[in-house]
């Protein structure tokens, strides 16, 4: 009897020692975790939210950016947080894709997540990784001076998002000084050069075709004047 007795408290101690080395977290499990928080994916998109009607009677919007978690696993949370410990956080949803999205993100906001590991052993709620992502700023001037840079496309503030935010006096201001310093040398006026040199070249043509033609009138007028006079 106390053999079995011995046997079962040594088998009970041995499964315990099983669950508790099943629930600790090991260095090796750290390392699993964080590779899967490395494979997580941040890009962001933007639409437009209705702001308020003025009075005017125009309806005005603002930008509204969408930021997307793609490559969720359910051994991780991926949050935005405000406060983790109180439950102040917002969490990237899998929409069954392995991608979630949050909105309600306006232009230049820099935005930090946190991936933490959702696993059933101790490494539960431990920060794997942080990644930060900046949103870009709307150009507003962009369509403001669509006809500018319609002309001058390669200009560094033609384009509808940048990494600065820009007023319609810095657009002119380094629209002008971009047009002084490729003078000759932007599409457009390539091709207004290129287009008054052609029309040059072809007057250069005519002008020369006129002229040999009357050459050739004096010739054969003086050719029939000599032979008038020779025959008298």
């Amino acid at each position: 009897m106390k053999k079995w007795l011995f046997l079962i408290i040594v088998l009970l101690f041995c499964f315990n020692l099983n669950v508790k080395a099943e629930n600790t977290c090991t260095s090796s499990e750290m390392a699993r975790l964080k590779n899967l928080a490395e494979k997580v994916d941040l890009t962001y998109d933007y639409g437009w939210k209705f702001y308020e009607k003025g009075k005017d009677g125009h309806e005005y919007y603002y930008e509204d950016f969408t930021i997307i978690a793609a490559n969720l696993n359910k051994e991780l949370k991926v949050l935005i947080e405000e406060d983790y410990l109180t439950g102040k956080y917002r969490e990237f949803k899998n929409d069954g894709n392995g991608s979630g999205k949050i909105n309600g993100f306006i232009n230049g906001t820099k935005v930090t997540i946190t991936i933490r590991a959702y696993t059933a052993n101790e490494c539960s709620g431990k920060i794997l990784l942080t990644k930060t992502l900046q949103l870009p700023y709307f150009n507003s001037s962009y369509s403001t001076y669509y006809m500018s840079c319609e002309n001058y496309p390669d200009f560094k503030y033609c384009k509808q998002f940048l990494d600065e935010k820009i007023t319609d006096k810095m657009f002119l201001e380094e629209l002008d000084k971009y047009i002084i310093e490729n003078k000759g040398t932007n599409s457009l006026d390539n091709n207004i050069a290129n287009s008054n040199n052609s029309s040059l070249i072809a007057n250069v043509k005519i002008i020369a075709v006129i002229i040999a033609a009357i050459l050739l009138l004096v010739v054969l007028v003086t050719i029939i004047k000599k032979k008038q006079k020779n025959k008298l």
